[in-house]
């Protein structure tokens, strides 16, 4: 099996967590580093030894889009390539942002492990900037995509409140404030918090 075709059989993987709403199992495998992500990487290494070769595989379905992209993010970050890993952690999620507005309260897990690598990323990204004299740019970029993640749980117009996005305001405004607090941005705070108590959302409880 050549790694074109290891990545396919990844691909497909992708497409049944999805297609079957395992909300545990997508939130594991969107991981950077998880288990799964470090078997196909080390599959594909061994295989081919060129990951440029295989972005071509990238389909027209948000989903095998997600799937690609976060390989390539993983491969870049496996080589300690911080910027261009975050250039393709934020395309991988902007894949899934598209999915995820198709998608009910199954899918705040996989977006909550999506959104947290892309901040980690966009810190180690702005490091490695700073080590080259360019603007950090990165977090403040991050802060953004994830606020629309964000913005499409606490705005979810889902009538039942069991299967609602809305569950997963409260985790993203966690990371939310980390990233504000950050980058000393505390007026966002306050209005994120008066956002939060202006919106039907689940008992904090």
């Amino acid at each position: 099996m050549s790694g074109a075709e290891r990545l396919s059989q990844a691909n497909y993987k992708f497409v049944v967590v999805h297609r079957d709403k395992l909300s545990e199992e997508f939130a594991d495998i969107v991981k950077i580093d998880s288990h799964y992500t470090n078997i196909v990487m080390r599959d594909i290494w061994n295989r081919d030894g060129n990951w440029s070769a295989l972005q071509a595989q990238i389909s027209a379905s948000d989903i095998a889009e997600l799937s690609i992209t976060h390989f390539r993010a993983a491969a870049e970050c496996r080589q300690s390539n911080f910027i261009e890993a975050y250039r393709w952690q934020l395309a991988s999620y902007q894949a899934f942002l598209r999915a995820f507005n198709h998608m009910d309260r199954w899918g705040v897990r996989p977006l909550l492990s999506m959104c947290k690598d892309l901040y980690n990323l966009a810190c180690r990204a702005d490091y490695q900037l700073t080590t080259t004299g360019l603007p950090t740019t990165k977090i403040e970029e991050a802060t953004r995509a994830i606020n629309q993640g964000f913005s499409m749980c606490m705005t979810d117009r889902e009538p039942q409140l069991s299967i609602s996005r809305k569950w997963g305001t409260y985790s993203l405004a966690n990371l939310l404030f980390a990233l504000y607090l950050r980058q000393k941005a505390y007026n966002m705070c306050t209005s994120m918090i008066r956002a939060i108590k202006a919106s039907e959302l689940p008992a904090l409880d």
